[in-house]
């Protein structure tokens, strides 16, 4: 048997209470079973049916059917896409975005499905090892493959399970899924089919394998409340959420109202809790109708400006004194007109830099001081694809006067830090949170300069996606961070979800999404350790090179094939 291709006889594929009729039937139903595990339903134990569901394709003899990979995409198909059906509410042309990222991460469903039979059949492999290691193998490529998607993870439909979570703080989510799908598999192993009977031992191992999780988990627990020292130096902070949808089209008066909404609610925070050290706004919120520029060498009058150099300089130097002044009564307001003020502002921005052919423009997390000077700036290092730049016109910038996207954004190049009380904040931006790797990369190059991060810190603009379950989606990653790395989770978001998360993933406080507010929160310096922080995704990583057998004896699979085609193709030395 190969990989993609329909059996020749067509059998029951599960005699089991009936019949289940198709390929097609058994991959909608588990894709529903996992959909209704997420938000906005949230029946988080459905991801265990749903896993079973897929791993009963991996077990069954034969699959019916022409084409039964097709019809298994077609199921992961209506999946994805009922779970990202949020990204196509900010523009009609994303509509499309929506589809082709919903077709290529369906993709992974049957591949995994295929690869796992192979393992299976081919290669002897128990189910119960071949189809969660496929998986999560499946999971890691998708994550570092075309930018990344990690959202939507197995694994991230358990964050209300809180002792079988930790064990994301060696293994990551992806551990979490491998547990979960493992599960699964023991399920569809029990129910009896192709002629077997009923097989009671896979219980067992589900059984172990959850126990064993929560038993690691309540004592993972049980130690980060014995370890914490109220004498170490800590901080409070306000975390500020805005509530204005964002759509692809520019509106001045929009940007210019969501900004004046935070600025008065950092204000609120300040007077309402005067020890307050550092106020958080959500990513872009201060840019409002003025960005920062910044000159890098010489400044050069961009073509089809039909004004003097001088008059252009002259209004460079008036936008980047606006900007200035924004700092500056931003941070009067805020600190109440204190001539002595002490509340710093982590803002998101936007700085273009001059100098160059070509203008380069930053998506910023900016720190200001209580003067309104700038302490620090993060320039985001991970673009999201469609809505920070667009492939291939990234290449021909002329072209972006064709699409809804008026520039594409440059991608930073390091991790920053910033430094309050002797407590340090690593930032990141909108969706690099999704990004485990990326934020391995940052926590990884400020340790090796002795200064680990103390907390983890997330600007985000999810206006976007109109209070849809793509806030949730991002949020579950957010809570694995914090587990991941053993520090808290600080987010501030426009539109939600806006939280405080601790170290052990459990949310100190919360705010309602698509609601102006602010969430208090106080963190404190941390030399917590863990599996994750030293290995990153080794553990998905091993699964990827387990999967590398079924996958490579299917090329060769392939290739032999290819090969005797051609051969026979070849004329015959008697014909000639």
């Amino acid at each position: 048997m190969t990989l993609f291709s329909s059996d020749a006889t067509p059998t029951k594929m599960i005699d089991w209470r009936g019949r289940l009729s198709s390929p097609l039937a058994i991959s909608l139903t588990a894709g529903l079973l996992m959909w209704a595990s997420f938000p906005p339903l949230n029946w988080w134990p459905l991801a265990y049916l749903a896993t079973a569901v897929w791993a009963g394709l991996v077990r069954v003899e034969h699959l019916s059917g022409r084409r039964p990979y097709l019809a298994i995409w077609v199921g992961a198909l209506v999946f994805w896409l009922l779970l990202l059906q949020g990204i196509r509410l900010p523009h009609l042309a994303l509509y499309a975005g929506w589809f082709a990222l919903s077709a290529y991460l369906a993709v992974y469903v049957p591949l995994a499905i295929g690869l796992a039979r192979v393992a299976v059949r081919r290669l002897r492999w128990p189910m119960i090892v071949a189809a969660p290691v496929v998986w999560t193998a499946g999971e890691l490529i998708r994550g570092r493959f075309l930018g990344g998607c990690t959202s939507g993870m197995v694994g991230h439909t358990q964050i209300e399970f809180l002792e079988l979570i930790q064990i994301a703080d060696f293994a990551g989510a992806y551990g979490v899924s491998f547990l979960v799908v493992l599960v699964g598999a023991c399920l569809a192993q029990v129910l009896p089919m192709n002629g077997q009977r009923y097989n009671p031992w896979p219980i067992a191992v589900a059984v172990a394998a959850l126990a064993g999780a929560c038993v690691y988990g309540g004592v993972a627990l049980q130690q980060i409340a014995a370890s914490l020292d109220p004498s170490r130096p800590s901080v409070e902070i306000a975390l500020v959420q805005g509530d204005t949808d964002v759509i692809f089209t520019s509106d001045i008066e929009r940007n210019v109202r969501a900004y004046r909404e935070c600025r008065a609610l950092a204000a609120d925070a300040r007077a309402e809790n005067p020890n307050v050290r550092l106020i958080i706004w959500p990513e872009s919120m201060f840019v409002a109708d003025r960005r920062e520029l910044i000159l890098e060498g010489e400044l050069r009058t961009p073509p089809g400006i039909e004004i003097s150099a001088a008059e252009f300089r002259q209004k460079f130097e008036q936008f980047s004194e606006d900007f200035r002044q924004k700092r500056e009564l931003t941070a009067y307001v805020v600190n109440g007109g204190s001539q002595d003020p002490t509340t710093y502002q982590l803002v998101g921005s936007e700085t273009e830099i001059w100098g160059a052919a070509t203008p380069r423009l930053y998506n910023t997390a900016m720190l200001i001081d209580g003067h309104g000077e700038v302490q620090g700036r993060y320039f985001k290092m991970h673009r999201v694809m469609f809505g920070e730049y667009i492939p291939i016109v990234d290449w021909f910038p002329i072209l972006y006067h064709w699409t809804p996207m008026p520039q594409g954004l440059t991608s930073g190049r390091e991790p920053q830090q910033f430094v309050i009380d002797g407590v340090r904040f690593s930032p990141s931006i909108c969706f690099e949170s999704t990004v485990p790797q990326l934020i391995h990369r940052h926590f990884s190059t400020l340790q090796a300069s002795d200064s680990a991060p103390d907390v983890l810190v997330n600007l985000t603009n999810d206006g976007w996606f109109h209070g849809s379950t793509i806030l949730d989606l991002h949020f579950a990653n957010n809570v694995f961070r914090a587990i991941e790395f053993r520090r808290p989770f600080l987010v501030a978001a426009n539109t939600g979800v806006t939280a405080w998360i601790d170290s052990a993933g459990r949310v100190r406080n919360k705010a309602p999404r698509r609601t102006l507010g602010f969430v208090m929160a106080k963190v404190s310096t941390s030399d917590r350790t863990s599996g994750y922080q030293r290995w990153g995704d080794l553990f998905a990583m091993l699964c990827a090179i387990g999967m590398l057998a079924p996958l490579c004896l299917v090329i060769k699979d392939r290739v032999t094939r290819r090969e005797a085609s051609e051969a026979s193709d070849k004329p015959n030395a008697l014909d000639s």
